[in-house]
């Protein structure tokens, strides 16, 4: 289960001019490393929260900890701007802001319309 890290007090504007709440919330991953990311919610309850991909793996929880105290406003813009790509439709939702994180684990990103990795098939040459 995901847990807040850090609440920051500021509201970071998009690039589309909403504002939003930014949190840093991480999950520990297998093998023992933990993963944050960053999650937002609009200061307006007429918009849709949105995550972030990962945005970091750290060996250990106190280290995720120290990583999402050191973020700056402009890290939070830069991450929020990727969060806004990489949502796929609204969140029709209510939006609830709870002691947990309101996503299990960070955004994945797409990879329809992305060329295969040089590894698979299609990009084998035969002899």
């Amino acid at each position: 289960m995901s847990e807040i890290l850090v609440k920051y007090d500021e509201p970071i504007l998009a690039s589309n001019g909403t504002n939003y709440f930014a949190q840093a919330v991480g999950s520990e991953m297998g093998g023992g490393l933990w993963e944050g990311w960053i999650e937002f919610f609009p200061v307006s309850e007429d918009g849709s929260a949105v995550e972030s991909g990962r945005e970091t793996t750290q060996p250990n929880r106190a280290n995720l900890e120290f990583w999402a105290q050191g973020l700056t406003a402009v890290y939070l813009e830069g991450a929020l701007d990727r969060a806004i790509s990489l949502a796929e439709s609204p969140d029709e939702s209510p939006l609830t802001r709870t002691e947990s994180g309101r996503f299990n684990a960070p955004a994945r990103r797409r990879t329809s319309g992305s060329s295969p990795a040089p590894d698979s098939p299609e990009t084998r040459v035969e002899p």
